[in-house]
């Protein structure tokens, strides 16, 4: 979102200024989820260490606009959305995440899964929703739940 903001004219309506933005937000979960979450099984703390990283990595790189005494809004975000990204690939480098497929996710399969599974998950596509949200025809699981 912030790197839609970044590249915003300074003037803009309010209707595409929202819808830019969630155009932006809905971008980065669909990017976020092909590039990190589905090939790494994260364990929740990976998963907050990588949203700290990323905070973490914002916060630094405002140090430069700060530091500039700028109030130009493109470099505000423009730093806070490069430092961002590279607060989350140095995490994801300093985490080293098991990739997937290799086990069930805590086991980090060093232990075999036994019996029966009881417990039931839960799963949101947002690029399922945004497809069907458009009406493009077509079968579009949204949620899903497997046991």
């Amino acid at each position: 979102m912030a790197g839609v903001a970044a590249l915003l004219p300074d003037r803009v309506s309010e209707k595409a200024l929202y819808a830019t933005l969630t155009g932006g937000f809905a971008l980065g979960a669909i990017a976020g989820d092909r590039l990190l979450v589905r090939p790494y099984d994260h364990t929740e703390s990976e998963s907050r260490l990588v949203q700290y990283g990323a905070a973490a990595g914002a916060l630094v790189a405002l140090a430069v606009p700060v530091l500039a005494q700028s109030d130009n809004t493109h470099l505000i975000f423009g730093a806070a959305t490069i430092g961002g990204v590279l607060g989350t690939l140095l995490t994801e480098q300093l985490i080293a995440p098991q990739r997937a497929g290799n086990g069930l996710g805590i086991l980090r399969g060093s232990e075999p899964a036994v019996g029966k599974r009881t417990d039931a998950n839960l799963r949101f596509s947002p690029e399922s929703a945004l497809l069907a949200g458009l009406g493009l025809k077509g079968n579009h699981s949204i949620v899903s739940v497997t046991f």
